[in-house]
């Protein structure tokens, strides 16, 4: 299994009026350059958003890593 790549961002959980929701930020400069360090072919980069099993020091909930998972010959083939 490779190495998780975070991305850079900032995941919160909190709870308002209407329930439970995330707070996502993050720095321009750094999510381009992270952008265009991990684009696939296509353009796009696949995030994956996880709990973290502590809140992290700036009250982070969640972490958010690059998914960069491929199908293999054998996933693609039909059933």
């Amino acid at each position: 299994m490779a190495e998780k790549v975070y991305a850079p961002i900032k995941v919160e959980t909190r709870t308002g009026q209407f329930g439970e929701f995330h707070p996502i930020s993050f720095r321009a400069d750094k999510m381009i350059e992270f952008i265009n360090a991990h684009k696939n072919e296509a353009g796009y980069v696949n995030l994956t958003m996880q709990s973290r099993k502590d809140i992290g020091k700036y009250g982070e909930s969640h972490s958010v890593v690059l998914n960069d998972w491929k199908p293999t010959q054998a996933a693609m083939k039909p059933f």
